[in-house]
């Protein structure tokens, strides 16, 4: 999703390639939605030609790799996740990235007049999404989380527990969903694109309170903290329960898990709430624009002051990232146990980028998202700013569908203060700082200048 924004294509079409034509990628090894994220990528481009190329390999991958793995619940990578209260089994992030993945490569069929599959990943789509909406769901805890399964030991050697109140065993039932909150039970809310949203606009009143656990007032039960996103809140037993390994998911912050959270909640923002008609706003009162830049802010903060052992970052403190870090005081703490037990790969982390950013920025603070052109729009902008607290802001140079676009607003101009340039022509403007639609019509008519 960061790269989509390079004006350069071929950098990108390389390393999708790499990916799905190179024998030796390993594109199994961990869970992702490259799929899905290619044909996103392509609504930036507006160009389908590497979609075109890597879609026979895709499939194989798609009926190879991802379902075995998904209807056996065995681990999607060589970690697994027993470091996470609700360990291994039917997990949500792999449902929500079959439903991803499915559905890109429906659109990706239709794109390549393959309609026989287009049904088929349809279908396959429509049963991930089933299973996460019926089976995911845990109405005690009101959160989307992990099935553990029978096949697998509920909790490995390899992990150490502190003694007192957190009995995993106890907690991981097979076939039945955990009672847990984890930060990785928003995963569903990361697929919102309008036109095949994993959870249905007639349903998410059901869901949406989930959003309430970012909140800073829900401190001890939700997710907020100093310096991140907690994995687990810490009013939880098995909070910080040890681990033999430092890739832990039971309270640290990771940058990584923390980036598709704020992706879902800009999603939610632009895709569920700001239809009135859905009567989300009894449920979700303080999930605003204001929440969304809270939480940009602390997740850069995360990403320049913050400190790790034996610091690379050329200033110290100003943007070493790693893994996880301490959520309460701002240290990179997977680093911090490598080094404490001296192993060999210690310094791994000296130039590791485990998250997103610009994307954050542009998709989501600024509104920069994809129109639906069968319906006439070429281009929706919808920042996610407070007017109050913002003056001016510019976006210059974005390179979308074949054109160069500049976003400029400044509070203090008399009547455009927010305005959509493209190719140096002004093609929308309003008076105000909120939702601007470009049309396509307002594109045609570009080459009358």
């Amino acid at each position: 999703m960061e790269g989509r924004w390079i004006k350069n294509q071929k950098i990108l079409d390389d390393y999708i390639r790499f990916w799905f034509l190179n024998a030796e990628s390993k594109i199994d090894r961990y869970t992702n939605w490259i799929i899905w994220a290619s044909l996103e990528r392509s609504k930036i481009t507006g160009n389908t030609t590497i979609l075109r190329q890597i879609y026979p390999k895709a499939v194989r991958i798609f009926f190879d790799v991802y379902v075995p793995k998904y209807l056996s619940s065995s681990p999607q990578n060589k970690k697994d996740w027993p470091v996470s209260v609700s360990g291994s089994g039917c997990r949500t992030s792999i449902a929500s990235v079959m439903y991803g993945e499915a559905s890109a490569l429906a659109e990706i069929a239709r794109i390549c007049k393959d309609p026989k599959r287009a049904e088929i990943f349809s279908k396959w789509a429509s049963f991930s999404r089933s299973v996460l909406l019926e089976q995911n769901w845990n109405p005690k805890t009101g959160f989307f989380s992990t099935i553990p399964s029978p096949k697998r030991p509920l909790v490995p050697d390899s992990v150490i527990q502190l003694k007192g109140e957190c009995d995993l065993n106890a907690r991981r039932t097979p076939n039945k969903t955990v009672d847990v909150r984890e930060l990785f039970g928003f995963m569903p809310w990361y697929y919102s694109d309008p036109d095949k949203p994993l959870i249905p606009l007639s349903q998410a009143r059901k869901y949406s309170h989930m959003f309430n656990y970012l909140l800073p007032e829900k401190i001890e039960e939700g997710f907020y903290a100093k310096w991140g996103l907690r994995t687990l809140p810490k009013a939880d037993k098995c909070y910080n329960y040890s681990y033999t390994h430092g890739d832990c998911w039971n309270g640290p912050s990771w940058p990584f898990e923390t980036s598709r959270v704020l992706h879902s909640l800009a999603g939610f923002l632009n895709e569920y709430k700001s239809k009135k008609e859905l009567g989300l706003e009894n449920e979700t009162p303080k999930i605003t624009s204001n929440l969304f830049g809270l939480l940009l802010r602390q997740y850069a903060r995360q990403h320049t002051q913050t400190y790790a052992v034996n610091d690379t970052a050329l200033i110290s403190g100003s943007g070493h990232i790693f893994e996880n870090l301490h959520p309460d005081y701002g240290y990179w703490n997977n680093r911090n146990i490598m080094y404490s037990k001296q192993a060999t790969n210690k310094d791994m982390g000296d130039d590791y980028n485990h998250s997103v950013f610009c994307d954050l920025v542009l998709s989501g603070l600024l509104g920069i998202r994809n129109g639906r052109t069968e319906s006439g729009i070429w281009m929706v902008l919808n920042p996610l700013l407070d007017p109050a607290f913002t003056t001016r802001f510019i976006a210059d140079g974005i390179r979308y569908k074949g054109h160069d676009v500049t976003v400029i607003y400044n509070q203090h101009t008399r009547g455009e203060k927010l305005r959509v340039l493209v190719d140096g022509v002004l093609v929308a403007y309003r008076d105000t700082l909120g939702r601007l639609e470009v049309t396509v019509e307002a594109i045609s008519d570009l080459k009358n200048h």
